[in-house]
């Protein structure tokens, strides 16, 4: 693994942000919510509350490392204390209280053409280089920061670290897979319990995760995951849109066959992961775009509707969950930062 570094701040805005197993508890959430904004030297750029998937995401912004590496362990650490998995039901994966955590450089869009033919020279280009290299480890150190702390101390959950925060940089969807992230989709729910890894497709697990696999040793924290907070999935890459598309349907069979058809994985749209989970008034197709510039949002609606189509289904629209890194910066630099 390369040798990474936590400076005190940087030119670089980073985001960072935190998925709660909860979403219909408004007090817990207001008390999330002011442990987030009075996070000093931070931002909540952003609150999506999903309420049918009862799963919240916080994003936080910042540019010093250690700053927001602090914020994003509190709030993760409130959550904990005030949410218990064993209570928790939703139709949305999950394997702790808080999940995920994904760490990025905040790319605002490519530069202007005066400034890209600028960049053209090789004196530039390595220049550039140089600069993309220091943000990806300023990402993983914050990614790093974050998990080494949650597998420490009296609340200590087991952490497995991902993309540019891990040595060989595996993927979170093949960590997932691992863990049994997806083993409750085929009863269209999770429940009281974390998955087992060794579980089979049709059960959810009705005890703590056991790591018994070399694969599957948490990075940190303990090799047992409490059966009140789960696990926690911490990570650091390129930006991801997540862009859900509704059917409205309750046929589900037909509604993965959309979700497989339209993912790389099923032989799809490139860089495009799907899954189909119920949500409010029919199945949606939830997809994971790793890389716009491949496959915008637009592409993947117009082949959902192609697919839905075709299946006699009808579609009732697609939303985001999260703001463009562009408008996570302007309302960063709206609040001072």
């Amino acid at each position: 693994m390369r040798s990474f570094t936590s400076p005190a701040a940087t030119s670089t805005l980073y985001g960072c942000a935190v998925y709660v197993s909860e979403a219909r508890n408004g007090s817990v959430l207001r008390q999330l919510e002011g442990v987030a904004r009075r996070a000093p030297g931070t931002c909540l750029a952003n609150l999506f509350v999903d309420e049918p998937y009862n799963r919240t995401n916080f994003t936080l912004v910042g540019r010093s490392v250690p700053q927001l590496a602090t914020a994003a362990t509190t709030l993760a650490r409130a959550a904990m204390q005030l949410l218990s998995l064993q209570q928790h039901s939703a139709t949305h994966p999950r394997l702790g209280t808080v999940d995920h955590i994904s760490c990025h450089p905040l790319q605002v869009g490519p530069p202007p053409p005066a400034a890209a033919a600028a960049a053209a020279t090789p004196a530039s280009a390595c220049l550039r280089e140089g600069l993309q290299l220091q943000e990806e480890e300023g990402a993983a150190a914050l990614a790093l920061a974050i998990a080494r702390d949650l597998g420490g101390g009296p609340q200590a959950v087991p952490v497995f670290t991902y993309g540019w925060a891990h040595p060989q940089q595996r993927r979170l969807d093949a960590l997932r897979r691992q863990l049994g992230y997806f083993q409750g989709s085929t009863i269209g729910s999770w429940a009281g319990a974390l998955p087992l890894a060794s579980a089979p497709e049709t059960e959810t697990g009705t005890g703590p995760l056991r790591h018994d696999h070399p694969q599957l040793s948490p990075c940190y924290g303990p090799g047992v995951a409490p059966a009140r907070s789960g696990i926690s999935c911490v990570g650091a890459g390129p930006w991801i849109v997540n862009f859900n598309v509704l059917l409205l349907t309750d046929d589900m069979l037909a509604a993965r066959a959309v979700a497989r058809n339209v993912s790389e994985r099923g032989g799809g749209l490139r860089c495009v992961q799907a899954m189909a989970l119920r949500h409010s008034n029919g199945i949606e197709v939830a997809c994971n775009l790793l890389d716009t510039a491949v496959t915008e949002s637009a592409a993947v609606l117009a082949c959902v509707e192609q697919l839905a189509a075709q299946r006699g289904l009808t579609v009732g629209g697609g939303y985001f969950t999260n703001l463009a890194p562009k408008d996570l910066v302007a309302t960063a630099l709206s609040h001072g930062l």
